[in-house]
């Protein structure tokens, strides 16, 4: 049928991606490893579990064999609701493979071929088209049951998949350097690795520590980091983990870019003692500097349509894809959650804002529907004493740099002028 023959040739692809593993890193158990768990799941993983107490996340995927081999028996049987439900199970295991550096990149930043990446994705389709023959071929003699049924687990099938979506990594290259930047690496408290550009100015009076919105990387501070260079401010731009080149499994909105916030200052601040420290952060960039330990120790801060909590950052980009569409938001956060190993509604840039010393700009677009007026407005009050809010005229959710960099330097530098120097 036709769910086997994809299940085969996917089967094939990911066989081949064992291979090339086996030819990157010269470990010839990868090979072996690889056809065992496709035959009979992850053995490496009980192996883990029961003997050294802990569970490598790359095996937990092929736990979906061994659920998809038992949905098979209750098929069999016609066991409808057991059938679907271990059928979703494995679907889920195999979809964790979606958007991990493993599945399709390596984490120095070069992609694994094409053909090897489409085998997870067909891996992923045949026990899709599985579920839904299974479930037409029992719907034969129960319609009712099997199209409730068919609407759930497509339903939940659809959020999931979208939720992995949105927090996989957002990879991107730099072939080359900036004549004026120079390449650096640093390590968070958790080991990840990131990505940076320092910009030096000629004579240093003071540093900057500049963060980009999410899904973007640090060429988005790019041109910032230039202008701050004529007025003698040496500046880090780097990428967030799970973005451009830096190191990452999952987007997390912020909650672990706090930890890249904290690295990237105690960078510059060893490099560069005892001179004042700016920080920029677009969006993510500047929840990830609320949430850090570091918030209170840059002399000036400007925050850029900084989301107030995660869970309104979600219901607003869920309406402004469909009116209606925040109540699937309970979802999502459940499903950060799993993948962030967090409380997501604990991910509140909001209840640190009285804590956070120094100046404080904020900015705000008139028309951003993903982060409003009137919560840019609440973030603004809950801020202690010397702080500005500007409002940038008919601006959505962007970069209000390229939107409009005449406005943004006239604001920028005058406060910088104000506060800093």
């Amino acid at each position: 049928s036709t769910w086997l023959i994809l299940y085969i040739i996917s089967l094939f692809c990911v066989v081949a991606y064992s291979k090339y593993q086996q030819s990157e890193n010269s470990i010839e158990e990868h090979t072996f490893s690889g056809l065992v768990m496709l035959l009979f799941g992850a053995v490496e993983f009980l192996n883990e579990v029961f003997i050294f107490q802990q569970a490598p996340v790359d095996t937990l995927p092929w736990l979906a064999n061994p659920f998809l081999l038992i949905s098979f028996l209750f098929l069999k049987k016609r066991w409808l609701i057991p059938f679907v439900a271990f059928s979703l199970i494995s679907i889920y295991f195999a979809s964790l493979y979606i958007g991990n550096p493993v599945g399709f990149c390596c984490e120095d930043g070069r992609h694994i071929p094409t053909e090897i990446r489409a085998g997870f994705w067909i891996w992923l389709l045949s026990l899709v088209v599985f579920l839904f023959q299974g479930i037409y071929k029992i719907g034969q003699r129960r319609l009712l049951p099997c199209l409730i049924l068919s609407c759930i687990a497509l339903s939940i099938l659809s959020m999931w998949t979208a939720g992995l979506y949105l927090s996989k990594p957002e990879r991107t290259i730099f072939c080359k350097t900036p004549v004026q930047a120079k390449n650096i690496w640093f390590s968070t408290k958790r080991e990840k690795a990131l990505s940076g550009w320092l910009i030096e100015a000629p004579s240093t009076e003071a540093i900057a520590v500049l963060m980009h919105g999410v899904r973007s990387n640090r060429g988005q501070m790019w041109r910032r980091a230039k202008h701050l260079r004529q007025r003698n401010i040496s500046s880090l731009i780097f990428d967030f983990q799970a973005h451009g080149m830096s190191s990452g499994h999952r987007i997390t909105m912020g909650y672990q870019g706090s930890l890249d916030a904290e690295a990237a200052i105690a960078y510059m601040q060893l490099k560069y003692p005892e001179v004042p420290l700016v920080v920029i952060g677009v969006s993510m960039g500047g929840a990830a500097m609320l949430l850090s330990d570091k918030r209170s120790s840059a002399d000036v801060l400007i925050f850029e349509s900084v989301y107030p909590d995660l869970s309104t950052a979600i219901s607003n980009r869920l309406n402004s894809i469909l009116a209606g569409a925040e109540i699937l938001t309970p979802f999502l956060m459940f499903q950060f959650q799993l993948l962030g190993g967090t409380n997501a509604y604990s991910v509140s840039p909001i209840k640190n804002a009285q804590n956070v010393q120094g100046a404080k700009l904020i900015m705000a677009g008139e028309n951003d529907k993903h982060t409003t007026i009137n919560e840019s407005k609440m973030l603004f009050e809950k801020f202690p004493d010397h702080k500005k809010l500007v409002v940038v005229p008919e601006a959505e959710h962007t970069d209000f740099e390229r939107f409009d960099p005449i406005f943004y330097w006239t604001v920028v530098d005058e406060f910088l002028d104000q506060h800093l120097f």
